[in-house]
């Protein structure tokens, strides 16, 4: 379809390696379930959660050493995290732990609590490396341990919906102050006692044209690795389905329910009409609602917290990293920082090296 269609083909063109790089996973994977597997017979539970185990932590983080200690420490929940089976252009999770987020919102804040917080596809991964490296490091930018991946989010966010992989929720909490906590979750489901507290807010927003491509490929390669894992739950199957069906046209009717925006000009009236569909129906209910819906309720909340919000752009992250860490430095410890510890942050937070952590979530 897409190579019958000139609008897509660009696309396509562009982006393509964003699904080439799946064959390396799958390698990665092979080993990975053999190890896991350890003793079990073949077929047997343990064996089958160990699998379906390691493969999530694959597919969460795309990490290119994998190894027993990333596995959940309770495996025989495996069977009860929710697995959508349906994308909505990213706007609910697609694997969710109830358990974990309602955890999450029972968390009593701190004053020197902060929040990052992006709609997804948005620059979450970025600032939240940004924020962690200027709130653990020393003014000449060092960290004080050898591998950032032996802390809590050392290795990327730790999202408060999502299965644990190698963090819990009681490994998040228990984080040294600052705590940094970092997620896509509405207004809504942010800690009642967020607001009681002094706690501060980071947001990251993006133009939502690109956020909205960016979501379409992320899900056609997430689709990908759903499919490697089907065998051990049909759940799997069927959003393998859905992702590898899903089009640029129906991920933007979930991305904007309203239609707040045509300025993409996908859209005529008869076309639309044809083809409209419900964004609402069978998401899960840790939906974060549409794009438009999600930032102007933080919009709404930043005006009412005042100095406790710092609001960034994705473009300005991409443009000027440098300047991007600074602001987030003076927010956070209200002085500016030195060179050193700004180079730091920057350096920590670039592609490469979140990459090589094991995050594969900034590949756009």
């Amino acid at each position: 379809r897409a190579r019958s269609n000139p609008r897509r083909k660009g696309l396509y063109g562009q982006q393509h390696h964003a699904l080439d790089a799946f064959g390396q996973h799958s390698s990665q994977m092979d080993s990975c379930l053999s190890s896991a597997s350890g003793r079990a017979s073949p077929g047997s539970p343990t064996t089958m959660m160990g699998r379906l185990a390691c493969g999530l932590d694959l597919l969460l983080w795309g990490s290119n050493d994998v190894s027993l200690e990333d596995l959940p420490p309770h495996g025989s929940e495996t069977w009860q995290w929710f697995i959508s089976s349906n994308p909505k252009a990213m706007r609910a999770p697609l694997v969710a732990d109830p358990k974990t987020e309602a955890a999450f919102r029972m968390l009593r804040c701190r004053d020197d609590d902060v929040f990052v917080c992006s709609y997804p596809r948005c620059g979450l991964s970025w600032a939240h490396a940004l924020s962690w490296h200027l709130l653990r490091s020393n003014e000449s930018g060092q960290l004080p341990f050898r591998d950032p991946t032996t802390i809590v989010g050392g290795k990327g966010p730790v999202y408060p919906d999502q299965p644990p992989t190698k963090w819990t929720h009681q490994d998040v909490s228990a984080q040294a102050h600052p705590r940094l906590l970092s997620g896509h979750c509405s207004v809504q489901r942010l800690p009642p006692s967020f607001l009681q507290s002094k706690a501060r807010l980071i947001v990251i927003d993006r133009d939502p044209r690109d956020a909205m491509v960016s979501t379409f490929f992320r899900l056609k390669r997430l689709g990908q690795k759903f499919r490697a894992l089907e065998c051990h739950d049909a759940r799997l199957k069927e959003l393998a389905d859905a992702c590898e069906a899903l089009t640029l046209e129906r991920c933007y009717d979930d991305f904007d329910s309203q239609k707040t925006s045509l300025a993409l000009g996908m859209d005529d009236e008869a076309h639309y009409e044809t083809r409209k569909r419900s964004a609402t129906e069978d998401v899960s209910e840790l939906d974060y609602g549409d794009y438009y819906e999600w930032h102007a309720q933080y919009a709404s909340l930043a005006s009412q917290l005042g100095q406790r919000v710092l609001w960034l752009h994705y473009e300005d992250l991409s443009t000027d990293p440098h300047s991007a860490a600074e602001r987030i430095h003076t927010f956070l410890f209200s002085k500016p920082a030195t060179s050193d510890k700004i180079d730091g942050a920057v350096r920590f937070a670039s592609f490469d090296e979140t990459a090589a952590r094991g995050d594969d979530a900034l590949r756009k």
